[in-house]
């Protein structure tokens, strides 16, 4: 069920007024149940993988929260006979015990998530292997369905649980209540990645219909149609041009190609994460926001920070500050201050740290080495730049920069742009050897008249499709200054007489329904992020 089909629309219709008529103490019953119904339209033999994940992680979370409580009241009982060496042998055989069943539980909910992810890929790399060597016949592919929002809940229950064993908070006790938090389905597509101390609140309890949050959902709703049907299915078609018939369009067509392949990128992405919010908000849950306009941003650390938001700050919590402050990593510290300087001995720790977070983060969206590579960019422009950051501020210094400008933030977002640009001709490539041929075309085939000689418009798009999208551009940069700005647009429109909210708001809907890529002889693109 393609949530930019009418059946979506329609099931969100049913499923809010089901949500709405049911008693407040029983609505996350029903939304339980919502969620579930939604599931087996996705396919209903996938369905087993979820409850999976949903009952190890619930009995994982309940039983480190009873080591928890039973160590706590027997540190209590026996706080007058203890030594200090005894609480804290006492305090060790807890973490011990719960350490067994949570690292279990990791191990085997991030394997299912492995074998569905990466077997294929790794069935072909041994193939390729074999081939070169003629070692054997080529293994088969399994042919595994990844099952819908797998790595989405899988990320979810998985930060329940540890954050259960930092003892960030108590687990659930209601196994029906913790599943709702797993399955709820706004997020299942292609996230947001939820903590359960941010939303788990809002979906158990009841909520009395509101016309303003709905008005709200559905503005969101409509705005993430526009950057999907109207952006992304259209701009798509240009990047998939050039990529598909790469050494027909050589130089800057290389870069257009990126460019336009990363805005469908992010307008899909985006805008579907606003459509599921948007849904979302309709039953009273506000789920956290994805990305704030992440082009805005003037160095890669800022981008990572506006991009993916959850997955980062995932990435980042459960990771980077697990590693970094990690007893093996602090010893490293001490040994290298032993051979090199202070700063350094600090700084490489946390460079590796920083690969492994990026590397992580690439690999999640997939096995081929041109992601490894992807991770391998990111994360060497970070370290670069941490690096070498002391002489950046000498050189501005020397030559007199004005550092507290426009026009220098303006030329930190551009640096930042044509690096992110860049990144996407890595994961375009079908192969290693294409990605050097386009890197190569790029830099070397000098071809700038393209942009005036009519050339862009044969592009797979006629001169009315590229105006339309043009425009529809300018109105997400428009939109993108105003909220960089702090001015919130529905916020804005809510203090407006009711007959203009009403006029803009029809005219979103009128402008996806005349200008949105669907209908008959085109299908709507399934949402790129469904298939992580």
């Amino acid at each position: 069920m393609s949530i930019t089909s009418l059946r979506f629309f329609i099931f969100v219709i049913l499923t809010l007024f089901l949500y709405y008529i049911t008693p407040k103490k029983h609505q996350w019953k029903t939304l339980l149940v919502i969620n579930y119904v939604f599931y087996a339209f996705a396919g209903i033999k996938l369905f087993v993988f979820m409850l999976f994940t949903t009952v190890s992680a619930y009995l994982t979370g309940r039983y480190m929260d009873n080591v928890n409580i039973s160590t706590n009241e027997e540190l209590e009982r026996r706080k007058e006979e203890l030594s200090r060496e005894e609480k804290k042998q006492i305090r060790a055989e807890s973490a011990r015990k719960k350490k067994v069943f949570f690292v279990l539980t990791l191990v085997i909910n991030f394997g299912i998530l492995g074998v569905f992810k990466y077997c294929n890929d790794f069935i072909s790399f041994i193939n390729i292997i074999s081939q070169k060597f003629d070692f054997a016949s080529p293994i088969p592919h399994l042919g595994l369905v990844l099952p819908l929002g797998i790595s989405f809940y899988t990320f979810q229950a998985m930060g329940y649980i540890i954050d259960i064993y930092r003892g960030k908070y108590s687990a659930e006790k209601s196994l029906f209540k913790f599943a709702l938090f797993v399955s709820f389905f706004p997020q299942l597509v292609q996230g947001p990645i939820s903590r359960f101390d941010e939303v788990a609140s809002q979906m158990f309890e009841g909520h009395k219909f509101d016309y303003i949050r709905i008005k709200h959902g559905f503005e969101l709703f409509i705005w993430g149609l526009f950057k999907k049907l109207v952006i992304a299915d259209r701009i798509g078609i240009i990047g998939n041009e050039i990529f598909s018939n790469y050494i027909q369009y050589p130089g800057l067509f290389v870069f257009i190609g990126a460019f336009c392949s990363l805005m469908q990128l992010y307008t899909d992405f985006s805008g579907g994460v606003d459509i599921m919010r948007g849904v979302a908000q309709g039953f009273g849950v506000i789920l956290p926001n994805n990305f704030e306009r992440p082009f805005f941003s003037k160095d890669l650390p800022e981008y990572w920070r506006r991009w993916h938001i959850t997955l980062n700050n995932w990435l980042r919590d459960y990771v980077f500050y697990s590693l970094t402050f990690s007893k093996r990593f602090l010893n490293w510290t001490k040994k290298l201050r032993k051979v090199v300087s202070k700063k350094e001995a600090k700084l490489i720790p946390m460079f590796v740290a920083i690969l492994i977070v990026r590397l992580i983060n690439a690999t999640w969206h997939g096995g081929g080495s041109q992601y490894f590579i992807l991770g391998l960019y990111h994360g060497i422009l970070i370290c670069l730049g941490m690096q070498f950051e002391d002489l950046f501020r000498k050189i501005e210094n020397k030559f007199n920069i004005n550092t507290k400008c426009f026009s220098w933030d303006l030329f930190r977002m551009i640096r930042t742009f044509i690096l992110v640009v860049l990144a996407k001709i890595i994961t375009s490539a079908t192969s290693l050897r294409t990605m050097v041929c386009m890197f190569k075309s790029l830099f070397t085939k000098f071809n700038p008249w393209i942009l005036v000689d009519g050339s862009v418009f044969e592009l797979g798009l006629s001169v009315q499709a590229i105006i339309l999208l043009v425009f529809a551009l300018l109105i997400l940069l428009v939109v993108g200054i105003l909220q960089e700005f702090g001015i919130h647009l529905r916020e804005k429109l809510e203090e407006q007489n009711i007959w203009f909210q009403w006029t803009v708001i029809l005219g979103g809907i009128f402008l996806v329904m005349i200008f949105g890529m669907y209908g008959p002889g085109f299908s709507a693109g399934e949402f790129i992020y469904q298939q992580f």
